[in-house]
């Protein structure tokens, strides 16, 4: 959830334009570039200098995409110059797109960090009996019936949650197969309104309306956020979940992003202190109701309704992943559960309802412009210290994964979810390719992503298609990350710097200048790179990307 990112390693590349190729250099074996991608050449991915060149790039493109593969080290820098001082200007440049309110980059976050730091230790919780009275939901009465909770409040400008209690009213309440009940903080009560509470239940969960809700299409999936766990400390299974509106920030407005949102664990704890002991998730009562003053006040009231997406899914990896996957002996890294959740924001985004309209909500691609402008160098693992930048990645990633595996069927997801992996592992089980393999084709897929013509499906990401599993039908949209419609930044070099288990998206060639041949240097092993020529409309040039990788010559 912190913003800062700990630096624990700094490799230097450097690239430059030149004019011919070493005295001595040893020819790459590559296989030619197939008109669908799938061949593109990434070097040997051993440390050295690399040279390579092509007389027939006029108008075209040229990216060049390292991929870290010391997926141990989670910052490795790199510098990259380019010694043409025009080149240089347009290759750091950026295209600001649609400038309206809801594209607008986000700042959102939430404590997910708290699932995984915090798995309190079973024998221990035993030793205390901590009473807390929970009312029945038959006896309770919407408008009427309050109760206390713990809460956390974060200062994103000290990067510290503080623990609170609120007293909060019974706003709504949905039952079926599932009991839902929606609390608001007192101080929030002339606010939100039932009929507000209302829509955040029905958006939720909706007996008479389960193709829509939330909770029907992500259990379908991923399977029921509850049951018989075997442990006496942890709460007994219910069929109700409660949804908490509360202030989650100190400061509003503020500069460095909010929560929107959170699910901690610790809740479903019948014996340990602060625990709310029930399955309850919290969102900001303040963006809910669009008193918080951030300038993007209707951007925020509707992620609200994808976070109610996103913090469910924490729920219910607590239960199906740690208890029953992992036996509480340990839990998914921070990275791969903020990827979850965002994957779930991106598979029921279209059909979540917003004061009963859907098509309001565009979920982790709101992630996309973040990606753009800051954070595409960020490394997919993360083990602390989630930020901003780390959201950015994974969203992108989980957009990706998604398009690339879930063409026929959601396996690959239910797979993550319930196997015994806790890092890449998990996506290695899942798709059965290495991830050195996923974040290569990662790196191809979104250069790619101008061109909606590819036909190897892990690399064409600028496609729609649905799936249906059961009883449900799942849509996804078509990715095209230079979309200046779509996106308020489309793709730029952020820093010349790539991080372990990251990608380096470096244009080393726009259509306007005449560069073609460069030497690069690769300072360690495991860091494969990849030429991709594009011509001028954004589609991919396979006879080029072809020449320009068999030039590659090493030192």
């Amino acid at each position: 959830m912190k913003k800062n990112i700990i630096l624990l390693a700094l490799f230097l590349v450097y690239l430059v334009s030149c004019g011919g190729g070493s005295s001595s250099t040893t020819a790459i074996s590559t296989t030619s570039t197939t008109s669908d991608g799938s061949s593109i050449a990434n070097g040997t991915g051993e440390a050295g200098t690399y040279t390579f060149s092509s007389s027939n790039l006029s108008n075209s493109t040229v990216y060049l995409v390292a991929n870290n593969e010391n997926f141990s080290s989670y910052s490795v820098g790199s510098s990259v110059t380019i010694k043409n001082e025009n080149t240089t200007s347009t290759l750091n440049s950026t295209t600001t797109a649609n400038t309206t309110e809801n594209n607008k980059p986000p700042k959102i976050l939430d404590i997910g960090g708290k699932l995984n730091k915090d798995i309190p230790d079973i024998e221990k919780s035993n030793s205390s009996t901590i009473s807390k009275s929970i009312k029945s939901a038959s006896s309770l009465t919407v408008g009427s019936s309050s109760e206390e909770f713990y809460t956390y409040v974060t200062n994103q400008s000290t990067e510290s949650d503080t623990l609170t209690t609120v007293t909060a009213i019974l706003m709504a309440q949905n039952t079926g197969d599932r009991t839902i009940n929606v609390w608001v903080a007192n101080d929030y009560t002339s606010e939100i309104t039932e009929d507000e509470a209302q829509d955040i239940a029905d958006s939720f969960y909706n007996s008479s309306d389960t193709d829509n809700s939330i909770y029907s299409l992500i259990t379908n999936i991923y399977g029921e956020e509850w049951g018989d766990t075997g442990y006496s400390s942890l709460i007994s299974a219910t069929d109700t979940i409660d949804i908490l509106l509360t202030p989650l920030n100190t400061t509003y407005p503020s500069d460095d992003g909010y929560v929107v949102g959170y699910f901690y664990n610790v809740d479903t704890y019948k014996n340990y202190s602060n625990s709310n002991q029930r399955n309850i998730f919290y969102i900001d009562a303040a963006l809910y109701s669009k008193t918080a003053n951030t300038g993007y006040d209707d951007y925020y009231y509707n992620a609200c309704y994808s976070t109610l997406a996103h913090e469910f899914t924490h729920m219910v990896v607590w239960y199906q992943k740690i208890i029953k996957a992992l036996g509480l002996k340990t839990s998914p890294e921070i990275w791969l559960n903020e990827m979850m959740a965002m994957i779930s924001e991106d598979l029921i985004d279209d059909k979540i309802k917003i004061n009963g309209v859907t098509g309001e909500v565009e979920g982790s691609k709101d992630r996309i412009p973040y990606f753009n402008y800051y954070y595409n160098y960020y490394p997919t693992i993360c083990t602390s210290s989630f930020g901003l930048g780390n959201y950015a990645v994974n969203g992108v990633l989980g957009l990706y994964l998604t398009r690339a595996y879930c063409r026929d069927n959601l396996d690959v997801l239910k797979s993550i979810m319930t196997n015994t992996g806790t890092g890449y592992d998990s996506i290695e089980i899942a798709t059965g390719d290495s991830f050195e393999t996923v974040i290569e084709n990662f790196g191809k897929a979104l250069i790619l992503s101008g061109d909606s013509t590819i036909s190897t499906e892990k690399l064409n990401i600028n496609t729609s298609f649905s799936v249906t599993d059961g009883n449900y039908s799942y849509a996804f949209e078509n990715i095209n990350i230079f979309d200046t419609g779509s996106y308020y930044y489309t793709l730029r070099n952020v820093f010349n710097t790539i991080k372990g288990s990251g990608n380096l998206y470096k244009k080393i060639k726009s259509s306007s200048d005449s560069t073609n041949s460069w030497s690069i240097e690769i300072p360690v092993d495991n860091m494969p790179f990849q030429l991709i020529v594009l011509n001028s409309d954004g589609s991919f040039n396979s006879s080029l990307s072809s020449e320009l990788n068999d030039s590659i010559t090493k030192s």
